[in-house]
């Protein structure tokens, strides 16, 4: 990060008179309480200013242009330096809130393009925000210091788009699933239900390709303390993949993302040895990278500076966008409720994934695990509320599963491919974003197969962005953790598996001197329709309904790719 000491030297000054307005607050969800009010004398928070970026419609734009097969400037990426150019926030914005953070003495902080960050006492960040700050607890344990809301001098409104952490009372969790019966489907021929990259491999026609470009990367993102065991990894090569003997991934660490090497169970390792197994032993012998991101150990309120910001994704967003470089693949199997997010925090991270993808690099986004919300089909439809209050039934959609500039992917297993049975693969409507232009008519066309019930009840967003966009095998992955297999399902095996395979279709295009594909959904929702294979059987219930249906064309369970 680039620090700026312009106002080093300058006395501490007292806040002046400002007039004060909310600018953000957010409902506390039923799986919150607060166990806390008081915050110890000197303790520390490490507060993250996000400013207002001009120009995205621009990018948005640049975006489709670069996407879109039947454009002229298809394939044309955007730099790194084009987007900085193009999304740098006005000096008028550094200005302002550089003085406001001045007139309350503070005059150490971090300043990278759109970000200040920055490490103050509490009590400080209390009287800076106008807030007060309390410990909530999830129902899982874990311990947040949060606010319900909190304010800024009116003139900085236009200038700043959040501040974290305030009101990001978010649970993120891995998406897979444990291992249930599978049902005797009779009209389907089971492949080996043992998924390995040979089987993938088979499946999908990659035969014995292997990555040729020296351009050609991909990466994984690893959250909650979860490391990829190198040990593992060599086994899993030699058992299932031994003609890839010696391959291995470097593990970059972000925010004090950990690398711990003594894993022996699934809370540790699991999810980022089947991220790493099976994306980059598809995806071989092409560089591959963990991004290993720090940002929610256990909470310990005794500690004077806190580490659990539970934000990774701005941490990790923001690191791709200051790399000069960044995989032409990213794989990320982690999410939240979508009402559990701040809309502000929510539309910074999909900002940020849209500008990734203007530079050329496709990011996949497992679906989740838990259909259209609340856990399955024999969950109690209470479980499936909004979070404003007022308790209202409605299906769940997930974030950043529903960013309209991620391709979200289900599940499926058996040959032919149907839908789960084992979990129920998500899948829906965003609350916070409408309906893309790519996407227009895949989604009008599928409104006539949603039952009338769910419309007149307002159990999902009528105009909002469907998920997912495309599905792969979630189903009985093998995946070695502590030494020993253990087989995993959920979506988390969907997502670093589609990855995989659009890694080694950047490869071969790259290795013709073409540009990678970049942002899928406008080629996949367009031309590279036709490359895809209509998934006919299954739904994702959830929230004590069948949840939507398969049905031909698109529909919010999945496509697949066509082997």
């Amino acid at each position: 990060m680039l620090f700026l000491p312009l106002l080093t030297g300058l006395v501490t000054a007292l806040p002046t008179a400002r007039k004060y307005a909310v600018k953000e607050s957010m409902p506390v969800h039923q799986a919150w309480k607060t166990v806390d009010s008081v915050v110890e004398d000197g303790h520390q928070i490490r507060l993250r200013i996000g400013l207002a970026q001009p120009n995205l419609d621009v990018v948005q734009s640049k975006l489709y242009e670069v996407s879109d097969p039947e454009h002229e400037n298809y394939g044309k990426h955007l730099s790194q330096a084009d987007l900085k150019t193009l999304t740098r926030p006005h000096q008028s914005t550094y200005d302002k809130v550089l003085g406001w953070l001045a007139e309350h003495g503070i005059q150490t902080y971090d300043v990278e393009h759109d970000w200040i960050t920055l490490t103050i006492p509490v009590s400080h960040a209390e009287q800076l925000l106008a807030t007060k700050y309390e410990m909530f607890e999830h129902v899982d344990g874990h311990r947040v210091l949060r606010t319900k809301e909190y304010s800024l001098p009116v003139d900085l409104h236009e200038h700043i788009d959040l501040i974290q952490p305030t009101t990001m009372l978010g649970s993120l969790h891995q998406h897979r699933s444990h291992i249930m019966p599978q049902p005797d489907l009779s009209t389907a021929t089971p492949l080996n239900l043992q998924n390995t990259p040979a089987s993938l491999r088979k499946l999908y026609n990659i035969g014995s390709y292997t990555a040729k470009s020296p351009k050609s990367a991909i990466g994984i993102a690893s959250f909650l303390n979860q490391s990829a065991q190198y040990a593992d990894f060599d086994q899993f090569i030699n058992t299932y993949a031994p003609q890839e003997k010696g391959y291995t991934f470097k593990t970059v660490s972000i925010n004090g993302g950990t690398e711990r090497q003594d894993a022996t169970d699934t809370t540790d390792a699991v999810e980022a040895n089947l991220d790493t197994q099976f994306a980059f032993s598809l995806a071989y012998p092409m560089p591959a990278t963990q991004f290993s991101v720090g940002g929610m150990p256990p909470f310990k309120p005794d500690l004077v500076t806190p580490t659990d910001t539970n934000e990774p994704y701005l941490d990790f967003i923001q690191y791709l966008q200051s790399a000069a470089s960044i995989p032409n693949t990213i794989s990320v199997s982690y999410g939240d409720d979508e009402q559990t997010v701040p809309l502000s925090y929510a539309q910074k991270v999909c900002s940020g994934f849209m500008q990734l993808g203007a530079r050329g690099s496709s990011i996949l986004i497992s679906s989740g695990d838990f259909g259209v919300g609340g856990g399955g089909a024999t969950s109690p439809p209470t479980n499936c509320v909004s979070n404003d209050g007022k308790s209202k039934p409605m299906f769940l959609p997930a974030f950043p599963a529903s960013c309209p500039w991620v391709t979200s992917v289900g599940a499926t297993y058996l040959n032919p491919e149907v839908a789960v049975f084992s979990f129920a693969s998500g899948g829906g409507f965003s609350n916070y974003f409408s309906v893309p232009s790519y996407q227009a008519s895949a989604v009008a066309g599928y409104k006539k197969y949603i039952p009338a019930a769910y419309t007149l009840a307002g159990l999902y967003n009528t105009s909002g962005r469907g998920y997912p966009d495309v599905a792969a095998q979630g189903d009985q992955f093998q995946v070695y953790v502590g030494g020993a297999v253990e087989p995993v399902s959920g979506t988390s095996a969907s997502a670093p598996t589609f990855a995989g395979v659009i890694a080694l279709v950047n490869d071969v295009l790259l290795s013709s001197g073409k540009p990678s594909l970049g942002f899928l959904n406008p080629f996949l929702y367009g031309k590279g329709k036709s490359g895809l294979n209509d998934i006919l059987v299954g739904t994702n219930y959830g929230c004590g309904t069948p949840g939507f249906s398969c049905a031909p064309g698109w529909d919010p369970v999945y496509w697949k790719r066509k082997s």
